[in-house]
C-alpha cells in the first residue's frame, strides 16, 4: 500500500512539474526578432516618454498577427504598435498571447551615439532613445507671440 501510494505520488509531482513548468515556460518564447519604434517627431517635440505596453498575439510560427497598444502616452502608441508587428518569436505548437514594452527616452544633450542606440531587455522590453530634434525651443515662446 506504502509503495502505491509512493508512486502515486512521485507520478502527481512528475505531473505537476511538467504542467507548471509548461505554463511558467509559456510567457518565456524565445524573441527571434526584436524591431525598436521610431520616435516619433511630434512626441519629441512635445517631449512625451514613457513606457507603451503592447499586447500581442502570435501565431505558431512565433509571428505577431495583432499588436494593440493598451497603456502609455497616447501619441506613442502607433509607433510602439508598428514595431510590435515586426517582432517574431520562437516557434510553438500553439497561438499565444502576451506583453511587450517599449520605452522611450530623451537623452540630454552630448549624449553618445552608443548611449543613443535602442537596448533589448530581456524577455520583452526595448528601450528607443533620441535626442531633442535640432532647433528645438527651450524656452517659452508667449513673450513672442505678443509683438
Amino acid at each position: 500500500m506504502k509503495s502505491k501510494l509512493r508512486v502515486s505520488l512521485l507520478a502527481l509531482m512528475l505531473i505537476g512539474t511538467v504542467v507548471f513548468g509548461w505554463v511558467a515556460n509559456e510567457d518565456r518564447r524565445e524573441v527571434r526578432v526584436a524591431v525598436a519604434p521610431v520616435y516619433p517627431t511630434l512626441a519629441l517635440y512635445a517631449r512625451k516618454t514613457g513606457d507603451v505596453t503592447v499586447k500581442v498575439r502570435t501565431d505558431a510560427n512565433g509571428r505577431v498577427v495583432t499588436a494593440e497598444a493598451v497603456s502609455g502616452p497616447k501619441i506613442l502608441f502607433r509607433a510602439a504598435e508598428e514595431a510590435a508587428r515586426q517582432w517574431l518569436f520562437a516557434a510553438a505548437e500553439f497561438k499565444r498571447d502576451t506583453s511587450l514594452v517599449m520605452s522611450f527616452r530623451i537623452m540630454p544633450d552630448g549624449t553618445s551615439d552608443l548611449d543613443l542606440s535602442s537596448r533589448f531587455i530581456a524577455p520583452n522590453r526595448i528601450e528607443v532613445r533620441s535626442l531633442l530634434p535640432k532647433g528645438q525651443v527651450n524656452r517659452d515662446p508667449a513673450p513672442d507671440l505678443k509683438r
